[in-house]
């Protein structure tokens, strides 16, 4: 859907609307469905054992959170399916922008890019946490969580479209930067929960990572194809 093409902008943009919102809301809705098979009841475990921790309820105030049941998986869908028109949002304002030629395969292949970028990379230094989990301060994990997001998302753009060894050298450094600064680290580390759960829990947001991405980027990429072909 090329944003230069003859068509009304209006009409482009109301077009990548549509095709964020369907797409993302499909996707969120049915990665919602996987977190409640896999990653929710890992946090259902995981909030008995900080629960049983001796003085915990006398270390913070008790935050809201969503109750178990109706609450908890509404709230856990509403938050995927926003996350989803989010990330279908950048995915097609990149393609419309561009002017991308794009299929659902094509489409497949930027959302395991995305993967790459949001989950994987930041992974690596940040593993997905459980409630009870020893962490750095938030700030500082969110600071680099988003560098890490951009620099690996700009990254494999150039060593994927550049065609200058130099750019391809710049964007592989830009890949390993902020590994090699490193993630921030909890001073204790010290925790309660199995190391079986853990693995558990990462491997299973992984795994809905992944289909979200899939199902996102081709599912994005179809509709952006029979747009055009209707345009």
């Amino acid at each position: 859907m090329p944003l230069n093409s003859n068509k009304s902008p209006v009409a482009a943009f109301r077009r990548l609307i549509f095709v964020a919102v369907c797409a993302g809301g499909l996707a969120g809705l049915g990665v919602a469905g996987l977190h409640q098979l896999t990653t929710v009841p890992l946090i259902l475990a995981a909030e008995s054992f900080e629960s049983n921790e001796p003085g915990h309820a006398h270390l913070e105030p008790h935050a809201w959170k969503p109750q178990t049941g109706f609450q908890r998986i509404t709230a856990t869908a509403v938050t995927d399916i926003l996350a989803g028109i989010a990330f279908a949002l950048i995915l097609v304002a990149i393609w419309g922008w561009q002017d991308v030629k794009i299929d659902p395969w094509r489409g497949a292949l930027w959302g395991i890019g995305g993967f790459l970028a949001v989950n994987v990379a930041p992974s690596l230094g940040l593993p997905p946490e459980l409630p009870g989990s020893q962490t750095a301060a938030l700030p500082a994990r969110q600071l680099w969580w988003i560098v890490t997001v951009i620099l690996t998302a700009a990254s494999l753009s150039g060593l994927l479209l550049a065609k200058s060894i130099g750019v391809r050298l710049l964007a592989l450094g830009g890949l390993l930067l902020p590994h090699l600064v490193g993630a921030p680290q909890p001073a204790v580390t010290d925790t309660l929960l199995p190391g079986e759960l853990l693995t558990r829990f990462h491997v299973a947001v992984l795994g809905t990572s992944a289909a979200f991405w899939l199902v996102l980027g081709g599912l994005s990429g179809w509709l952006m194809a029979k747009n055009n072909r209707g345009a």
